[in-house]
């Protein structure tokens, strides 16, 4: 008698071979050079990005001109003053409790307010 038991094992069985008869394709030297065409991309790529990660410390959130906002109570006002003092870059305020994502933007600036509603710290990202 069939059991439904067997019905995983049996599909399974049928895609592996299924996948026993599919054609290979053949190598020729068109595919062979876009092969090493796309692996060059790929090194440009790599390298671009490694130049990209090494010029990330030049770039300025605006983090160093903030010490006179150190404890100040946030506020519309505080709020206005840190967007003007920084040249209203993308400035994410941080609240406890909030969720955060964790991509990095080098010309972001976080500000991370504590529990009492007062700047606590900065940092780029």
């Amino acid at each position: 008698m069939f059991a439904l038991r067997h019905v995983p094992t049996m599909i399974a069985t049928a895609c592996l071979l299924a996948g026993c008869g599919a054609p290979v394709p053949k190598t020729t030297a068109s595919t062979t050079a876009s092969a090493d065409a796309a692996a060059a991309q790929d090194n440009d790529a790599q390298a671009s990005m490694a130049a990209d990660a090494q010029a990330l410390p030049a770039i300025n959130c605006g983090e160093g001109q903030l010490a006179a906002f150190m404890n100040q109570a946030e506020s519309n006002e505080t709020r206005a003053a840190v967007a003007a003092a920084v040249g209203h870059r993308p400035i994410r305020w941080i609240h406890p409790g909030d969720a955060v994502t964790m991509d990095y933007q080098p010309g972001r600036l976080n500000i991370i307010v504590d529990e009492q509603g007062h700047i606590a710290s900065t940092r780029c990202g």
